[in-house]
């Protein structure tokens, strides 16, 4: 998904609409707090372990079947 090294305090992150196939990377930023991530090719949710600051997912128009790995988010 991302090509570089997130910034450590990056807090807001929207890349809909990039042809984006998986989650990653998302994990390694504790403030993130939204994740907007519609009209991809995503069809599984993960990568997201940690992130008990997120508050705002957007997942929709997607391939994503079945809602899972959300464990231990605010959501």
């Amino acid at each position: 998904m991302l090509d570089f090294e997130p910034p450590a305090n990056l807090e807001e992150v929207n890349l809909s609409r990039n042809q984006i196939a998986k989650i990653e990377y998302c994990d390694r930023n504790p403030y993130l707090k939204s994740l907007l991530l519609d009209c991809n090719q995503i069809s599984k949710i993960e990568g997201l372990e940690g992130n008990s600051g997120l508050k705002i997912l957007s997942l929709s128009e997607n391939k994503i079947s079945t809602i899972e790995n959300l464990d231990g988010l605010w959501i």
